[in-house]
C-alpha cells in the first residue's frame, strides 16, 4: 500500500477528505480546557508561534497533491515498515504471516526477569 501511495498521487477527494479530518480533530481535541492546556503546552514545548492553532486550519487548507507526494517519497519506506499488532499470537500469526516474517514478544509481566550476575562478576 505504502508504494501505491508514493508511486499515484491522491486524488482530489482524497486531499479533501484528508483536510477535513485534520481540522475537524484539531476542533474536536480542543473543547475542554485540559485539552486546550494540553495544546498550548505542546506549542510553548515545541517552541511554535502562539497562534499556532488558530492559523493550523489555514495551514491543512493550503496543503497542495504535490506536497503529499513530495513527503511520501521523502518519509516513507515501504521496505522498512513493521507493522505492530497487540493481540493474542495464537489468534492472529498466520493471517500476519502473510505480511512477512512475525516475531511474537511476550507481554512485560509475561517476560522472565533477567538474572543477576553472580558476585564478582
Amino acid at each position: 500500500m505504502l508504494n501505491v501511495l508514493k508511486s499515484a498521487p491522491i486524488t482530489d477527494e482524497e486531499l479533501t477528505l484528508a483536510r477535513k479530518r485534520s481540522a475537524g480533530s484539531m476542533v474536536m481535541e480542543m473543547q475542554t480546557a485540559a485539552q486546550q492546556a494540553g495544546r498550548r503546552s505542546q506549542t510553548i514545548l515545541n517552541n511554535w508561534p502562539a497562534n499556532y492553532w488558530e492559523t493550523f486550519p489555514q495551514k491543512i487548507a493550503e496543503v497542495t497533491k504535490d506536497q503529499v507526494q513530495s513527503l511520501m517519497n521523502d518519509f516513507t519506506h515501504p521496505d522498512n515498515a513493521v507493522i505492530v499488532v497487540v493481540a493474542p499470537a495464537a489468534a492472529v500469526r498466520d493471517q500476519l504471516a502473510a505480511f512477512g516474517t512475525v516475531e511474537v514478544l511476550p507481554m512485560p509481566l509475561n517476560r522472565k526477569a533477567p538474572t543477576a550476575p553472580a558476585a564478582g562478576q
